[in-house]
């Protein structure tokens, strides 16, 4: 029986910079959390209010094993690969504005928590003159960042994704995080986390 395959369309061709700035992610520890007014922001939406994390490199104690089977602090080899340095260089902050606007009303949550990252980054500031791109809305990161529920009404988490028809989505407790679904993100205690990995 042949191997049934899938594959991944990485859309127009900046859609692999998109998954390389993906894999990239920095592992970060957010130093403060600022709200402003942002007098270009469009001013239905939180009032014009806008956020940013001001965030500092940092594993916290997690490892990456390298090919040599050497286990490295995250923190550290992500300095090492240049990492930040690598994020801003894929970064255009004059095409994200239209990007943002592009993919905000299907991942409105998503797209303003990476705004809220690159907002704070000094680097990407640099490569705009100084000028910081707009923030995320208050609201949508707060979307994001809650944690996926269990219970929403008299539906559960658990329920809904038993009466689902495709495998996957019976074994993945994250299937109904999204939509109107509370929240996107499941937290779990530093503890429980280490135990199971």
């Amino acid at each position: 029986m042949p191997y049934k395959g899938y594959a991944l369309s990485l859309g127009d061709s900046k859609g692999p910079l998109a998954l390389f700035a993906l894999m990239l992610s920095q592992p970060a520890r957010v130093e403060g959390i600022v709200f402003k007014h942002d007098a270009k922001a469009f001013q239905s939406e939180s009032n014009g209010v806008r956020v940013h994390f001001d965030t500092e490199v940092d594993g916290a104690g997690d490892t990456v094993q390298m090919p040599d089977g050497f286990q490295a602090d995250m923190g550290e080899y992500f300095n090492q690969i240049h990492g930040r340095e690598k994020l801003s260089m894929l970064f255009d902050p004059v095409d994200f504005p239209s990007q943002r606007a592009k993919v905000e009303s299907m991942a409105g949550s998503a797209m303003n928590f990476a705004a809220t990252m690159a907002a704070g980054n000094s680097d990407i500031c640099a490569k705009n003159d100084g000028v910081c791109i707009e923030g995320g809305k208050p609201s949508k990161v707060i979307k994001f960042m809650e944690k996926c529920s269990e219970h929403h009404g008299k539906k559960t988490l658990a329920a809904g994704t038993a009466a689902a028809s495709v495998a996957w989505q019976k074994q993945d407790p994250t299937y109904l995080c999204k939509d109107s679904w509370p929240g996107r993100v499941v937290w779990r205690a530093e503890s429980e986390f280490r135990a199971q990995n």
